[in-house]
């Protein structure tokens, strides 16, 4: 994949599968290493739901991976966690959390948890990135209920990475040194 594609840069990273509770992805170092952006979630066809701290521990584990980019949309309740520590820690180690768009439309059940960690994530000063987790390109950059909810709870504009070119440029290149122009 280029670097620009139709005038747009690309990424180049993964949406990581969690295979347990210890926080192992399905990538290794060698490759997530090789990655500009990296994404990590759970999805049920990769590891069964435990327990509040069986995924506590994996969230933990996760924010130390250096490779690790963004915690995706974790709002589920099948894989609740301790929402206060981890976000916590989220901030020490420098992760981002993902409001997803999507959760807001096939995953419903995740709509309280995902407001619960965006107060959090105001509470501790934890930036967030917006997205439509399009699956079809119609839906690219169309996420009004992430949104919404945002709005509702005073979410503070400057904590929301991916709403500024530069914000978000200069979170690449202190992070990854990558230059966006």
């Amino acid at each position: 994949v280029p670097e620009v594609l139709e005038g747009v840069r690309v990424l180049r990273g993964v949406e990581a599968n969690i295979m347990d509770y210890e926080g192992t992805l399905d990538l290794d170092d060698k490759m997530l290493k090789e990655l500009e952006w990296v994404v990590v979630s759970y999805h049920h066809c990769n590891c069964t739901a435990g327990t509040l701290e069986q995924h506590t521990n994996a969230y933990l584990n996760l924010a130390k991976n250096p490779w690790v980019d963004v915690i995706g949309h974790s709002g589920s309740p099948d894989y609740i966690y301790d929402y206060e520590t981890c976000i916590k820690a989220f901030r020490e180690f420098g992760k981002l959390v993902e409001i997803n768009q999507h959760s807001f439309h096939v995953r419903k059940a995740n709509i309280k948890n995902c407001a619960e960690i965006a107060k959090l994530c105001k509470k501790h000063q934890v930036p967030v990135v917006v997205n439509s987790d399009a699956h079809f390109y119609t839906q690219i950059g169309d996420f009004p209920d992430a949104l919404a909810m945002l709005e509702e709870i005073s979410f503070p504009p400057e904590l929301v990475l991916n709403s500024n070119f530069d914000r978000f440029a200069e979170y690449l290149k202190m992070r990854k040194g990558i230059v966006l122009k």
